[in-house]
């Protein structure tokens, strides 16, 4: 299956069940940088490991593991949609940390403000950069008065 092909595993978070341990002093800009106590954490590795952690409950970030969940402060979405592919008839979308997504059922597209968000997992979203979205117009087509791209014979507005 493409999913399994494509797609990291994402973390059991409906199984942990830890107390709320406050807030931490990390923050994810808009541009998908992630500072903590102000210092950008530049080691690619560093952020990837608390992307695997990172989830949205009731309009909030967490760092969330079994044992501890930790506020962090997001401007945004956490992550950038910076470029993608087509494969067996699929959209797939990567993110600014190398990560893909096939556009579909469970990576739909949401379209606030007509700006395109990617829903990743637990309530995380992937705001779809500039350069992607133009893109994705150039091969968008006109359904109901809007513009939509196709994944795998489904339909994705985007504006």
């Amino acid at each position: 299956m493409l999913t399994k092909q494509i797609e990291t595993s994402v973390a059991p978070f409906e199984s942990w069940q830890p107390e709320s341990c406050g807030e931490i002093d990390i923050e994810i800009k808009a541009n998908g940088d992630w500072y903590f106590q102000a210092t950008k954490i530049d080691r690619l590795n560093m952020v990837k490991l608390f992307a695997r952690v990172l989830t949205k409950e009731q309009n909030h970030y967490y760092l969330k593991t079994p044992i501890e969940k930790m506020r962090i402060r997001v401007e945004d979405a956490p992550f950038l949609i910076t470029h993608w592919y087509e494969k067996e008839e699929f959209i797939i979308c990567c993110d600014n940390l190398n990560r893909e997504y096939i556009l579909g059922d469970n990576h739909p597209l949401e379209l606030k403000s007509d700006v395109p968000y990617l829903h990743l997992h637990h309530g995380v979203l992937a705001k779809v950069s500039r350069n992607v979205f133009y893109q994705w117009a150039e091969i968008a087509n006109e359904k109901k008065g809007r513009f939509a791209i196709c994944s795998g014979g489904q339909d994705f507005f985007i504006g």
